[in-house]
């Protein structure tokens, strides 16, 4: 019988048989990070598609979401068995839902906290201050809660959260019953190693947590885009662990006990456990330290109770630092065919390293490319890289004329490199028994099926498939999940940005379901919500669960009859068709100007022109807004920083809903006559095409963009 996980006075217990399977509970599905779900037994290649597969509800939640979602079956509430999803925010917000609740969520407004937001919730917890933390503009709004994937104890029925108050600027770790939300434990998260002592004003807490050995383990980076400590110290990588049981601290490890920096930030990828090392990838350095830019493994032991265990440090570290194009903003899996850590970083080349840490990697090559600048019979571009002379440009946005990037540049700039910013997918399948298959797509290219070898333990250093659509010409690239009955029916599920998210807040995201053995498209929902950067959809026992930006998460699944016909039907009342077919799906919300902004984040960077007023033809409505891009200098001193104001506002009519229009698109269709000219109200927001062009549907035809012809005009008469 599988167990069922109940609330008690103090804490949850594990009732009966074994233990419960079928749980999300870690960032990317297991220590190991393969970000592989593998007991799907309803989600098919051959039914996810539309039509019986789509949105099923969204739950209002407050603040945006870093931390991956998680999931456990069979937890008991209020003596009946349910399936809860969590889900925790920057805003210190962390709540449970019930997955299988499909009906509306019932927002909660005027309420006196501020995480109090839907009835649906099972439970809610504030854990902490949220106040606007001092951080750059990459994080925005300037909330620092919980920004790491929570990890979960599903046999004994306990949560483990890092939250960081910005009032008292200190962080902490709570274990919470996670049947009733208490709080079983918490503690200060403090510590000691190798002469340095962790200073929590300039440290953030972002890769996932990891559960090992009855110890929780917490990784740490730059709080802020690499400022150093109020004291003129170095922020340095650091790990925490602390004993599962009462949080009593368990060990510290610092990568930089001389000079400092080598942080340890993953773009939010937890931690890798093997069973007894610990292994991560760490970011640019500052000399004397030896440990920037690495691989690295450690063990349980010494003062500390961490010590070294070795490390792998590629030969160009020096190039990456000066360029800021370090390997720790991406991540790494651990392939257990053969002991290996696949991952790879910003210069867009992965590395296979024994996980024994020799020093040397087996393989290493380049994965990925910029593939908006990848033409060498197009003219050279412009670099001027830090390291080889000044002035530098390293922090300037490339055109969009195509021009060329020499693939030994990558090295030198993330804004000419492909940024792999996520961990490697990791899966065996059926078709395949010779090979196993690896998966990553990155800022700039293509979602690549890449093999492993499960004899020689090597890869293929050419991809197998690579899939149509590619990202776009900025960050932070795609978050990846697979989903599979064991060795079949695989599904790469991905979230993918339709602009560069890097600075400010926010962009459209789309979700996209491919087949796992060729990469052809399954499904896609083009109806843009705010991206969260990082956060794969979490696919497991049926259910799909979107992160967003946009203070709520969607949940998407198989529909039934009933739904279908609702939805159809929904669509018929709320998009009336222009006279050419809307894409599939068409919408399914018919949106307000308020309800479209709150959908990309409420504005976020968006900066209001005006009040919501009457558009031209006094039909429908309009509001004009300015969002500010970093055109260059983004990670450089303040005074180096420079910005472009883009237009953009948001059209809403009764018959066509609110869709914004931004620039280019904005200024040429307003030369057209604007809603009283030849197109008439948008109704779509603009469209990432796979083939990296951009569409927008209006009434009577649709705008075209792309890198080679600018905007041009499709009419449908």
């Amino acid at each position: 019988m599988r167990a069922s996980i109940v609330a008690g006075a103090a804490a949850a217990v594990l009732v009966s048989g074994c233990g419960p399977i079928g749980n999300v509970i870690t960032q990317r599905m297991n220590n190991y990070r393969n970000g592989a779900f593998l007991l799907e037994n309803s989600l098919t290649p051959g039914n996810v598609h539309t039509g019986s597969f789509g949105r099923l509800y969204s739950r209002k939640v407050d603040g945006q979401q870093l931390a991956n979602p998680l999931m456990v079956k069979d937890v008991v509430v209020g003596g009946a068995q349910k399936t809860l999803f969590f889900v925790a925010t920057a805003k210190n917000c962390l709540y449970a839902f019930d997955l299988k609740d499909t009906g509306p969520d019932s927002p909660l407004v005027g309420q006196a906290d501020h995480c109090n937001t839907s009835a649906k919730a099972i439970w809610w917890r504030n854990l902490g201050d949220s106040s606007d933390a001092a951080i750059c503009g990459e994080t925005t709004p300037p909330k620092v809660g919980i920004t790491s994937t929570p990890v979960i104890d599903d046999v004994n029925g306990f949560m483990y959260v890092t939250s960081y108050q910005n009032n008292v600027h200190k962080h902490f770790i709570y274990k919470i019953n996670i049947a009733s939300g208490a709080t079983v434990a918490s503690h200060e998260m403090t510590g000691s190693a190798s002469g340095k002592t962790f200073n929590p004003l300039c440290h953030r807490q972002r890769p996932g947590l990891l559960l090992q050995g009855g110890v929780v383990y917490a990784g740490f980076g730059t709080f802020t885009c690499d400022a150093w400590c109020p004291n003129n110290e170095p922020y340095r990588g650091w790990v925490l662990g602390f004993n599962a049981t009462d949080l009593s601290p368990a060990g510290a490890y610092t990568t930089a006990p001389t000079g400092g920096m080598a942080g340890i930030w993953q773009a939010g990828s937890g931690l890798i456990g093997d069973g007894s090392a610990i292994y991560f990838l760490t970011g640019n350095e500052l000399e004397p330290t030896t440990l920037g830019d690495s691989f690295v493994k450690i063990v349980p032991g010494g003062p500390s109770g961490l010590m070294d265990a070795g490390h792998f440090t590629p030969s160009n570290h020096h190039r990456l630092a000066c360029g800021d194009t370090d390997l720790g903003a991406g991540a790494a899996t651990y392939i257990p065919d053969g002991a290996k850590i696949l991952g790879g970083g910003k210069e867009g080349k992965l590395y296979l390293v024994d996980a024994s840490m020799p020093g040397t990697a087996d393989q290493e090559w380049q994965a990925f490319f910029n593939t908006w600048h990848d033409n060498p019979a197009n003219p050279v571009c412009d670099l001027k890289p830090r390291c080889l002379g000044t002035p530098d440009n390293v922090f300037t946005k490339l055109p969009a004329n195509g021009c060329f990037v020499p693939h030994d540049k990558y090295q030198d700039s993330e804004m000419w490199s492909p940024n792999i910013h996520s961990a490697p997918i990791y899966w065996k399948s059926a078709a395949s028994p010779d090979w196993a298959y690896t998966y990553l797509m990155p800022e700039k290219d293509h979602l690549k099926l890449y093999r492993y070898n499960l004899t020689t333990h090597q890869m293929e250093t050419t991809p197998a498939h690579t899939s149509v659509e590619s990202n776009v010409d900025g960050m932070p690239g795609a978050a990846l999940w697979l989903s599979a009955s064991f060795n079949t029916n695989g599904i790469v599920w991905a979230n993918i940005p339709n602009d560069d998210g890097q600075w400010g807040c926010c962009v459209g995201g789309h979700l996209v379901a491919y087949n796992a053995e060729d990469l052809s498209e399954l499904y896609r929902d083009d109806d843009p919500v705010a991206f969260a950067k990082f956060n794969p959809p979490v696919a497991a026992n049926g259910y799909v669960i979107r992160a967003t930006f946009a203070d709520k998460v969607i949940v998407y699944g198989l529909l039934n009859a009933g739904m279908i016909q609702a939805k159809l039907k929904e669509r018929a009342l709320q998009v009336r068709k222009p006279p050419f077919p809307l894409p599939d799906p068409a919408p399914l919300a018919c949106y307000s100007i308020q309800e479209k902004l709150e959908a990309y984040g409420g504005g976020g960077s968006w900066k209001a022109r005006a009040e919501v007023a009457p558009a031209a033809d006094q039909v429908g409505k309009v509001q004009s807004f300015v969002i500010q891009e970093v055109v260059s200098g983004g990670c450089g001193p303040a005074e180096s920083v420079k910005t472009l104001d883009v237009p953009i506002s948001i059209y809403w009519s009764p018959e066509t809903c609110a869709h914004p229009i931004r620039d280019p698109f904005l200024g040429y269709w307003t030369q057209l006559g604007g809603e009283q000219g030849r197109l008439g109200y948008p109704v779509t927001d603009e469209v990432r095409r796979p083939d990296g062009t951009r569409e927008q549907m209006f009434e009577r035809g649709s705008l075209l963009w792309s890198a080679e012809k600018g905007v041009s005009v499709r009419s449908s008469q």
